[in-house]
């Protein structure tokens, strides 16, 4: 990782953080459940955990403590993609163990004062399955090689994508392009055309929602909404294109269906009858599209997608239909993969907060940025953090934010620090000890935006550093390595 990206040229911040976390984190995860689990003695090992993610990214500050949390308790749902005779299932309890014989040592064999004694990971895989309620078929026909859907009729399953449509000239040329493709489809008496879409309440206890409106020419011939469960945006998706489809195949004299989503991933996901989050849905498209498709070789289906931005026709009408609708409270929870891996995630996050809110774990010397409303920068989890996007794929500026944020810039308060023999006293003659604050947001020596804001804002800093190179650049102190 060293030669491939120094810290003066190679691999970008972005292209380092991907191939530490493709390349380094597999190997030393291996086995990890074998001994990272509640109530299980690790604190020697998680430090030398520490000391490599330290080495690998110097702008995550000991962050591996959650970063293993999350790992650990996200793998304890994948127990639910095992097929149903899997050795692994023999050891769990009576509900989680489907076709499998029950081992001599299996914890459906404990008894209660035993099962309370008995730590390890797969005693803590078997508490938390029940909260995934959602089943998986490892090994569904639907899902062989050769059989799916898409390897016996793959010229009729299209799909017309946004790619590339950035500007608004382009978004509204394609605005007329779905126009026209709705036209067509109202002229053809054997097109069923259905919009669908799906909404996440603002209230966590109610269920996501999904809808579907099929038409017939200009006439609507159904109104579908339902109640998705405790799931993410993408499942209750995934829903409302199963809904449309199953109604769809069962219009008289149907020979084509044109569905139009937000969401071309999740259309090509629903037909897709492999294992992932809202895998039911998917073997209920293509058991219904299967027969369908066989019976005659002129019916076929288009997913069109229509950025939801563009406020399009029909598919805002489902739009509304989804936020119209009252979602009633979660009685009988009802949760997809994804929902209990966000659920763990959102979990660790609020863990890392609340560990970051104490000096003693980010730094004495750890710059604190706000945003321009005064709120403070919280560490996230996905793309790529908090601070290291701001740098885009620039090494040079990431290295400076890092020098900045972490206080090991080469300026006065730096060489004191170290006792390195250098200048110590800021150039403006006016402060005695050149320090990052001075520097920030009073010395008259550097550039700063008059109508900007000040360099202690998130965007500001990034913006003061670019323009002032030399003092957190690479010049390095005579003397030091």
């Amino acid at each position: 990782m060293k030669m491939l990206g120094s810290s003066t040229h190679g691999l970008s911040p972005k292209e380092k953080r991907l191939l530490y976390r493709s390349c380094v984190l597999p190997i030393a995860m291996y086995g990890y459940r074998l001994w990272f689990y509640e109530g299980a003695h690790i604190k020697g090992v998680l430090a030398d955990f520490r000391k490599m993610q330290r080495k690998a990214a110097l702008w995550i500050t000991g962050v591996f403590c959650t970063s293993l949390q999350l790992l650990a308790r996200r793998s304890n749902f994948r127990a639910a993609t095992l097929s149903d005779t899997h050795p692994l299932r023999s050891i769990l309890s009576e509900g989680h163990r489907k076709q499998a014989s029950a081992h001599s040592l299996a914890i459906s064999r404990l008894t209660p004062n035993q099962r309370l004694k008995v730590k390890g990971s797969l005693m803590e895989v078997d508490r938390h399955l029940p909260e995934l309620t959602k089943s998986f078929a490892p090994v569904a026909p639907e899902a062989r090689p050769g059989v799916r859907l898409l390897d016996r009729f793959p010229d009729r399953v299209e799909f017309h994508s946004t790619e590339g449509l950035l500007d608004e000239r382009s978004l509204e040329a394609y605005r007329t392009e779905l126009n026209t493709a709705l036209t067509e489809a109202r002229e053809q008496p054997g097109t069923v055309i259905c919009a669908v879409d799906a909404s996440l309440p603002n209230e966590e206890h109610r269920h996501a929602v999904s809808a579907a409106l099929l038409f017939r020419g200009v006439e609507q011939v159904h109104t579908t909404i339902h109640p998705a469960g405790r799931v993410t945006a993408p499942d209750a998706e995934l829903f409302a294109i199963r809904s449309a489809i199953c109604l769809a195949v069962q219009q008289d004299n149907c020979e084509r269906i044109v569905i139009f989503t937000d969401s071309l991933t999740l259309a090509k996901q629903a037909v897709d009858p492999t294992l992932h989050s809202g895998q039911g849905h998917s073997l209920a498209v293509c058991r219904a599209l299967e027969p369908w498709l066989a019976e005659d070789a002129d019916c076929s289906i288009t997913f069109i997608q229509v950025p939801l931005k563009l406020k399009w026709k029909i598919h805002q009408e489902a739009h509304d239909e989804c936020r119209a609708f009252n979602a009633p409270a979660v009685q009988h929870l009802s949760t997809s993969l994804d929902s209990v891996r966000h659920a763990v995630t959102k979990s660790v996050q609020e863990d890392w907060k609340t560990l970051f809110r104490d000096p003693d774990y980010w730094g004495h010397n750890f710059l604190m940025l706000q945003w321009p409303d005064e709120t403070v920068l919280k560490p996230l989890y996905i793309n790529g953090g908090t601070w290291l996007p701001a740098a885009g794929g620039d090494l040079h500026l990431a290295v400076r934010i890092c020098r900045c944020i972490l206080n090991h810039a080469p300026i006065g308060a730096y060489y004191e620090r170290f006792n390195i023999p250098e200048r110590t006293s800021c150039t403006c003659e006016d402060h005695p000890l050149e320090m990052r604050d001075h520097i920030l947001h009073h010395c008259g020596q550097y550039q700063r935006d008059e109508d900007g804001p000040p360099p202690r804002y998130y965007l500001g800093l990034v913006r003061f550093l670019e323009q002032n190179e030399a003092t957190f650049s690479f010049r390095r102190p005579q003397g030091v390595g």
